[in-house]
C-alpha cells in the first residue's frame, strides 16, 4: 500500500517513527524547530502551569499500547533533577553541546 500518498509500504514490512525527526519538526515547531525557546505557547505563559504537548507532537514515550512504562518515573526524575539542581544555582555557563543520535 501507499502511505501517506508518498512511501510504498510492502505487506509484512515494519514501519519505524524516529522520534527526534518529530521533535524537530519544522511543521510541528515552526522554523526554529531546533531551538528551546521558552516564550513557545505549548509552555505555557510566564507564571502560568503549562499544559503538557499532545502526544502526537511529543512522542518520546509513544503512546497507545506500546507506551514506555518508565515514562512517569523518567519525567518525575528529571522534575527532581532540575529542582535540586535550580535550589543548587546551578546554571549553564555556555550552549548545551551537539546531540548525537548514532547508535552505539
Amino acid at each position: 500500500f501507499v502511505l501517506a500518498g508518498r512511501y510504498w509500504v510492502a505487506r509484512g514490512e515494519t514501519i519505524a517513527l524516529a522520534h527526534v525527526a518529530v521533535h524537530r519538526s519544522t511543521e510541528v515547531w515552526g522554523a526554529d524547530a531546533d531551538a528551546f525557546r521558552p516564550s513557545r505557547p505549548e509552555y505555557g505563559e510566564a507564571g502560568a502551569p503549562a499544559s503538557p504537548p499532545s502526544e502526537y507532537e511529543y512522542t518520546t514515550f509513544s503512546q497507545g499500547l506500546h507506551t514506555c512504562p518508565g515514562e512517569r518515573l523518567a519525567l518525575r526524575t528529571m522534575e527532581l533533577l532540575v529542582a535540586h539542581f535550580l535550589t543548587k544555582g546551578a546554571a549553564l555557563d555556555g550552549p548545551l553541546p551537539p546531540v548525537s543520535f548514532e547508535r552505539a
